[in-house]
């Protein structure tokens, strides 16, 4: 129990790798017809833009 309550309490710590950015990413939105449903959900929380793009089947 001594030992238990003594000994140094170190975790690892995980570091954090970012993944390598795509060399043919390219920025700013698509023209897509209107027809495709391609559509942008938009908050004022959000620190990230994403787009759908698609038709519900069914």
């Amino acid at each position: 129990m001594i030992y238990a309550l003594c000994r140094p309490q170190t975790k690892p710590k995980a570091e954090f790798v970012p993944p390598p950015f795509e060399s043919e990413a390219q920025q700013g939105v698509p023209d897509v017809p209107e027809e495709l449903g391609y559509s942008s959900p938009d908050r004022d929380d959000m620190s990230y833009d994403f787009a759908v793009c698609g038709k519900r089947l069914g």
